[in-house]
């Protein structure tokens, strides 16, 4: 029987163990928690019948499917009887960036996935929303109180860099704060979200199959993420599934605490991060996402890009950050890579310079750096950019 010492997570362990027939065999045997097998996509894919706790109500169960960011779309089940701790941890997130818990949620995203005339919330459709109808658009949330703008950093830093372009007041009362989620807001973003909306800019972390709300920068912060283990048990983990030590990097692992419909154990959600230090008045921190597993370059110099990185390479690039509004990273040979860049007033050379002396001071003075010209960034089937690209195979 395995016994963590945490009562909500030994919970779920002994329950997956007795009523779900996967879990029912994996466990038998296991005498620790970090024996468990991580639950790979493939994995979960393949013994989705087996996952499925039998016997409970349908309606209990919410079907859907990821978005396939990380791979192919893969089927998940959410619990219905969940909703609470979903409630709460979205609470506590608020609570730690310092908003009030009945601030209105303006959710945006290409489409949101929002009931309507659901209280307290707001679907803000990016899929038709362009340069020319931005201004009249967001000029409809006027009539909200307090808000926040919540959703996919890559759509929210889109609207900024188009906010400064035009260069004129917002067309509605600026947010309380803009919260990002979904994919990685920028370095670069950062700074640009805060000045076009002029208000606080935080971050929050989760998995479509969990639960989005699983952690979040606290005010100030900008790379580190607090944990709420009220709701979720995070892992980072190496490639054989053994917890890393703090501050190295490893597969991000989840253990949702409150999905009893279609049980995960240490999933792998698809991401890299590294690990803090326990902090005991705080909790545990994740020192920094480093975006997606596939989406991990390295170069026969040993150098290693990463999602984030990318973001650096813009950032310290002098001051060509503020001549960009977007960058992707593409490797085209063993040690070639190229920089496709949205420029804000057409293509610069100087900014050029500064890309190519930054990307090999951080990747080796041997990288071949190009810089070609894109009119926008390239998006994946999901609506998420996506930032960095390996090698084909």
């Amino acid at each position: 029987m395995v016994e963590t010492g945490r009562p909500a997570l030994d919970a779920i362990v002994r329950y997956a163990g007795e009523r779900s027939p996967h879990y029912r065999d994996l466990l038998d045997g296991v005498q620790r928690f970090e024996q468990i097998p991580p639950l790979t996509k493939p994995v979960a894919q393949a013994n989705f019948d087996r996952i499925l706790v039998p016997g409970l109500p349908e309606e209990r169960r919410i079907r859907g499917w990821t978005s396939g960011t990380t791979g192919q779309p893969t089927a998940y089940v959410l619990d219905a009887h969940a909703a609470p701790a979903s409630e709460a941890a979205r609470a506590w997130l608020l609570d730690l960036a310092g908003l009030p818990g009945d601030v209105h949620i303006v959710l945006t995203l290409n489409d949101p996935p929002l009931p309507p005339d659901l209280e307290g919330w707001t679907a803000f459709r990016m899929r038709d929303t362009t340069r020319e109808n931005l201004r009249e658009r967001l000029a409809g949330l006027a009539g909200l109180g307090h808000y926040i703008l919540y959703g996919q950093a890559g759509l929210l830093e889109w609207m900024a860099a188009e906010l400064e372009r035009a260069g004129r007041a917002l067309p509605m009362p600026r947010p309380l704060a803009v919260v990002t989620s979904s994919d990685l807001l920028t370095a670069a973003g950062r700074p640009r979200v805060e000045r076009a909306f002029g208000c606080p800019v935080h971050s929050w972390y989760g998995s479509r199959k969990t639960d989005p709300s699983l952690a979040g920068t606290p005010p100030g912060e900008h790379e580190r993420y607090l944990i709420n283990e009220q709701r979720a048990y995070v892992e980072v983990a190496d490639e054989h599934g053994r917890p890393c030590p703090p501050g190295e990097r490893g597969r991000v692992l989840i253990t949702d605490l409150h999905n009893r419909c279609f049980p995960l154990l240490r999933f792998d959600v698809g991401d890299f991060a590294v690990m803090g230090e326990r902090c005991s008045e705080r909790g545990t921190m994740l020192e920094r996402l480093e975006g997606r597993q596939s989406a991990i370059v390295e170069l026969p110099n040993g150098a290693q890009l990463t999602e984030v990185g990318v973001g650096f390479a813009v950032l310290r690039a002098g001051n060509a950050a503020e001549r960009i509004d977007g960058v992707q990273c593409v490797q085209t040979g063993a040690n070639a890579l190229e920089l496709r860049v949205v420029w804000k007033d057409g293509r610069d050379d100087d900014a050029v310079e500064m890309l190519r002396a930054s990307g090999r001071r951080l990747w080796g003075e041997d990288a071949e750096i190009g810089v070609r010209d894109i009119e926008k960034l390239e998006t994946l089937p999901s609506g998420k950019r996506w930032l960095l690209r390996g090698l084909p195979g």
